[in-house]
């Protein structure tokens, strides 16, 4: 169960970084936009992620599971700075 709600929260937030990047992009750029963006998400941030869950894991899961909480945080701190987009 937990794995279905962690994936539906993963799509999720796959889907809104995809709907504001359509949205913010010019039309003739979108496609470069998106390219980026699953670049840098998937190469840097997911990898980096990764590492910092496998070094918070080796102190213990309660490390891990606050460093992931702070991270959620930031994320959603990100987000709630993000303008809108006028479109």
């Amino acid at each position: 169960m937990a794995l279905f709600v962690l994936m539906v929260a993963y799509h999720g937030v796959r889907q809104g970084r995809s709907t504001y990047l359509v949205d913010l992009a010019p039309p003739d750029q979108r496609t470069a936009y998106a390219a980026v963006a699953n670049t840098v998400i998937g190469l840097l941030l997911l990898l980096l992620s990764g590492a910092i869950g496998a070094v918070a894991g080796l102190v213990g899961p309660q490390a891990a599971l606050g460093t992931f909480a702070a991270l959620c945080l930031v994320g959603a701190a990100t987000a709630w700075r993000m303008k809108e987009v006028e479109g």
